[in-house]
């Protein structure tokens, strides 16, 4: 994972933002591998998702069970400076964030 997280922010413009997903069991391994990288002053934005995932039916039992997963997604950007398009991404994340969770509770 740190040579890909390295290789992203050695890509970023300066007022670049890169946003990570990651799920609960590795939050922990990445938190550290972009503190090696990127001061914490970096750190811009978490969300914690809770996702239902549905489960296939058991052969007995026509019931069909879900499960609860948590993910995360990190933004980080490279600069510590101000910046404007940060706010977009933001809402743009939130949005694309939205749209998975309504698809789920449809399928």
């Amino acid at each position: 994972m740190y040579p890909r997280l390295k290789l992203a922010r050695n890509l970023l413009r300066p007022d670049g933002v890169i946003f990570i997903s990651i799920d609960d069991k590795e939050y922990d391994n990445l938190k550290k591998s972009v503190m090696k990288f990127l001061e914490n002053k970096n750190f811009c934005w978490e969300h914690r998702l809770e996702i239902k995932i549905k489960t296939s039916k058991c052969r007995r039992s026509k019931v069909s069970t879900s499960k609860k997963e948590i993910e995360y997604v990190l933004a980080y950007q490279k600069s510590d400076t101000e910046n404007k398009f940060f706010c977009h991404c933001i809402q743009v994340v939130k949005e694309a964030i939205h749209m998975r969770l309504m698809a789920e509770d449809i399928g």
